[in-house]
């Protein structure tokens, strides 16, 4: 099996079960899947007031325990520029081809705008850890109803195992 860790926060959070698709030079997206979830423990129907309604999660989201938070629009951006420089200095110490660095470098500007364009419609996950400097996941809609998952390119390891 292939994991694809984030190289900022260490955390896993995607694999070779999700299909990953080049997006653009810097993004890859992944479809994933909803599922629906009733709460397992007391305490879970309890804080539901008892009641044993079934909320709806993704694939992706419990296969690696993502935290659902999407910061303001503001902060997120900051947070994301962050990251981007973090990435960039990890690949660069990585031993990047200056192709590489040019291409993420490059590619960014895009990809936040379109990001940042359609913000309202993303689902936001951190990971594990809830490393705020780390990845988040974005999780929208394609026209035809499918959840695609979001990831940084240049921001994924991949493991082998």
């Amino acid at each position: 099996m292939i994991v694809y860790r984030d190289i900022v926060s260490g955390d896993d959070i995607v694999n070779d079960h999700f299909t990953l698709e080049q997006d653009g030079s810097v993004l890859v997206t992944c479809a994933c899947r909803e599922l629906p979830k009733t709460p397992t423990n007391i305490k879970d129907m309890a804080e539901d007031n008892g009641y044993n309604d079934s909320v709806t999660v993704y694939d992706i989201e419990e296969t690696f325990n993502l935290v659902r938070h999407k910061p303001e629009k503001a902060d997120f951006k900051t947070r994301l520029n962050s990251y981007l420089k973090a990435v960039a200095r990890q690949i660069a110490a990585n031993g990047a081809s200056r192709e590489t660095l040019r291409e993420f470098q490059s590619g960014q500007g895009p990809a936040i705008k379109k990001i940042m364009d359609n913000w309202d419609n993303f689902d936001v996950f951190m990971t594990p850890s809830m490393d705020v400097q780390g990845m988040y996941v974005l999780i929208g809609y394609r026209e035809d109803g499918i959840p695609y998952a979001t990831f940084w390119k240049h921001g994924l390891k991949k493991i082998e195992g």
